[in-house]
Order: C-alpha cells, then sequence, then structure tokens
C-alpha cells in the first residue's frame, strides 16, 4: 500500500467527472484523497491511497484514462503536499483573473485623470466630480481584489476578543449607500461573541453585498443564541441562487459576476471554519446562516 500521484494532460474543456471517479474508489482497494485541475496547463491531478500502481491503472482503465505519469510519494506528506499543490493551482488561475481586472480598473482610472486634466481648464466642477467619483470607484475596486486575493492566499492568526454581534453589523451596513431595506431581529439584551472582530464583520459585508449586487429590494438580519453557539441569519428577496450553483457557492475562483474574483464566499467559509463555526446557504429565499461558537 501507498500514495500515488497521478497526473494526466486533458483537453480544458472536459474533465472527467470527480464523483464517479469516488464512488469506484473502493472496488479497487483505492482512496481518492483529492483532485486537481489546472485548466492552463490541461492537467489533472489525482492523490490516492492504493496496493499499487497496478489498481490505479486497471481502476483508470474502466473510466478510460490514461495517465501520463503515476508516482509513488512519501507517505507522511503527500496530503500535505498535494493540498499544497492544489491551492497553488487555484492561486495561479486566480491572479490572471485578478490581472484583468487590475487591468481593466487601471484603464478606468487613467482615461478619467485624462478627463479631469481636459476639464480643469473649463472649470466645470459637476463633470470633474463625475470624473473624481470614477477614479475613486476603480482604486476601490482594485484594492477589494487585493484584498481578496492576500487573504485567499494567507492564513493570518485570529486576533479573538469579546465582541457585540449587534455592534459588527452596524459597522458593516454603514459601508454602504443603497435604497435597500434592512430590517432586524434581535434578542432584547447584546448578543456577544469571542471573534476576530474585523474578520467576521468582512464576511458580514461580502453578505451584505452579495444581496445589495443582485438587487434585492430587502434584507432581514436575524440573530438567536443559547448557552453555546450564535446563529446569524441574512434572508434576502434576490433573484435566489440558480439550483444548479448551490453546492458551488462557497468554492475557490467560482462566480457568477463578470467582474468578480470567486473568492468572497470561498474566504467566509474559512474564516468562519477558522472560529469553529459553520456557514450554509439556502434558497427560496436566498438565506445565508452563520453558527458561532461563543
Amino acid at each position: 500500500m501507498g500514495y500515488f500521484l497521478a497526473v494526466k494532460k486533458v483537453d480544458p474543456k472536459f474533465f472527467p467527472d470527480m464523483e464517479s471517479i469516488k464512488q469506484n474508489a473502493d472496488e479497487f482497494g483505492i482512496k481518492v484523497y483529492q483532485l486537481a485541475f489546472n485548466r492552463d496547463l490541461h492537467k489533472m491531478y489525482c492523490l490516492c491511497h492504493s496496493p499499487s500502481k497496478n489498481e490505479i491503472v486497471e481502476h483508470l482503465k474502466r473510466l478510460d484514462i490514461v495517465c501520463d505519469e503515476i508516482v509513488e510519494v512519501e507517505e507522511q506528506n503527500s496530503p500535505s503536499n498535494f493540498e499544497t499543490i492544489s491551492k497553488f493551482t487555484q492561486i495561479g488561475q486566480t491572479i490572471a483573473s485578478f490581472s484583468h481586472d487590475i487591468r481593466q480598473s487601471i484603464s478606468v482610472a487613467s482615461l478619467n485623470s485624462r478627463l479631469i486634466k481636459e476639464k480643469l481648464s473649463t472649470k466645470d466642477v459637476e463633470q470633474i466630480k463625475i470624473y473624481v467619483d470614477r477614479v475613486e470607484d476603480a482604486i476601490k475596486k482594485m484594492n477589494r481584489n487585493v484584498n481578496e486575493i492576500l487573504d485567499f492566499v494567507r492564513v493570518a492568526p485570529l486576533l479573538k476578543k469579546e465582541t457585540s454581534i449587534k455592534k459588527l453589523l452596524d459597522e458593516s451596513l454603514s459601508e454602504f449607500v443603497s435604497d435597500i431595506n434592512i430590517s432586524f431581529r434581535l434578542p432584547d439584551y447584546d448578543v456577544i461573541v469571542s471573534c476576530d472582530d474585523e474578520k467576521i464583520q468582512a464576511v458580514f459585508s461580502n453578505i451584505i453585498s452579495n444581496a445589495i449586487s443582485v438587487k434585492s429590494k430587502n434584507i432581514i438580519i436575524s440573530v438567536s443564541d443559547d448557552s453555546s453557539f450564535v446563529n446569524i441569519e441574512f434572508l434576502d428577496d434576490g433573484p435566489g441562487i440558480p439550483k444548479q450553483n448551490l453546492d458551488k457557492i462557497f468554492e475557490p475562483l467560482f462566480t457568477t459576476r463578470p467582474s468578480g474574483t470567486g473568492l468572497g464566499l470561498c474566504i467566509c467559509k474559512n474564516i468562519i471554519e477558522q472560529h469553529n463555526g459553520t456557514i450554509t446557504v439556502k434558497n427560496d429565499p436566498t438565506r445565508f446562516t452563520i453558527t458561532l461558537p461563543k
């Protein structure tokens, strides 16, 4: 028995179904730990535990897959090494998308800077303000993208302290200027939780931002607790999440927005799990529920 890393060059338009591989794994005594895909290199990586290399070959034959390479790797390091490979694959894909967004924002800022210079001589203050707002929006977008990729790449230690949930919600909402109607369902007392307040506020802000971006008209935020846990629920009346996307919503790089990095909800999930909590989503209406230990 040993750990093996199988590598195959594949057409980026077609990748084998991960679930079918996992379902058939036991028949050959093979346990699949993880699959990763690098669409830029057109490669699939599979880390598995198998009686021998031959079992992997026979297993993959039934799936009509012939690997370019199957190498044995050291047992004690295999899972962590493969997770590193997978994460760097994701980071590479993210940077490709991220660089496009940054270039677009730079172009917007550059164009409007030139327009400002042209308008300075005319003293058209109102038009100059419009151009300045566009530059500021482009800078905010670049800053947001940089922060998202940094949050994904690095896992900073938590700086926990006793924090009011109501205060975190108020601070999150203060970041937005919107016509959306927000209502609260809160206990009569202040709910306190031990958390990294900046990180949890970032999670709240991301969920609220998503609701605003899909043109929700109303958000209901509910808070409840018991002796051990705090539950925070965000319910909105937006168009909802397509059923086929529900299982992918927390995956890195998954986004339905043309300008999104696909990291926001993935980072939210990581932050909540760092706190030993959970985050789930349901549809009809869209409902994000966060559970945190006190």
